[in-house]
């Protein structure tokens, strides 16, 4: 399926760019927006690369509001799995996908994302998820952030082979060897890269310390 369909199809669920997005969001949520929350083209780009098929699932680390996951499921095939400490956010990104039409294939699940078997999954989006606190939700415990990054690494190095792991902005840490870069976009409006990994070879248990 061509990119412009997707688009099509968003547009056809009224949401195609972040202003179209943001008007869903209560006022107090917006602000949240551009910081925390994959642009709408960005969104559509991670949807195209990750390909789904209509068995396979997909895990957002640290989904916010659910964006990419609402985005991702209003124009591709597959299960859109999105885990998010903040309670509200989750609970509001509930009330999006029934708006949208999406409920069916998005599961926004409220919890630490260490509480979740990333195995499960065919593929992971991870959009810096471990840096930066929700404005405002500072009371939340956290983890320190190289302890986090180290467990992510220890948990993609599990993920099994054919797993693809789409990142924005990296995620502090190191992608395993067991992983080989398949795309790689330079984001200069954000002043980042889109990198999308494939798992090739089995877990080494050397390949995180």
């Amino acid at each position: 399926m061509s990119e412009r369909s997707w688009i099509e199809r968003l547009r056809d669920n009224y949401v195609n760019s972040d202003t179209a997005f943001d008007r869903l969001l209560p006022k107090e949520l917006r602000h949240l927006s551009a910081v925390h929350w994959t642009p709408f083209d960005v969104a559509v780009k991670v949807a195209v690369l990750l390909n789904l098929g209509p068995d396979e699932r997909v895990l957002d680390v640290g989904s916010g509001i659910g964006k990419q996951c609402l985005i991702g499921a209003s124009a591709s095939r597959g299960m859109w799995f999105g885990v998010e400490r903040v309670a509200p956010l989750v609970n509001y990104g509930r009330r999006l996908a029934t708006e949208l039409n999406v409920a069916s294939r998005v599961v926004l699940l409220q919890g630490d994302a260490f509480d979740v078997d990333w195995t499960l999954f065919d593929a992971l989006y991870l959009f810096n998820p471990f840096e930066l606190p929700i404005a405002g939700r500072a009371n939340l415990p956290a983890m320190p952030y190289h302890i986090a990054a180290v467990k992510a690494q220890r948990r993609l190095a599990r993920m099994k082979i054919g797993a693809r792991v789409v990142v924005l902005n990296g995620f502090g840490g190191v992608m395993p060897p067991s992983y080989r870069v398949v795309f790689r976009e330079r984001l200069p409006r954000l002043s980042t890269e889109l990198v999308m990994w494939l798992k090739v070879n089995e877990h080494d248990p050397h390949d995180v310390a």
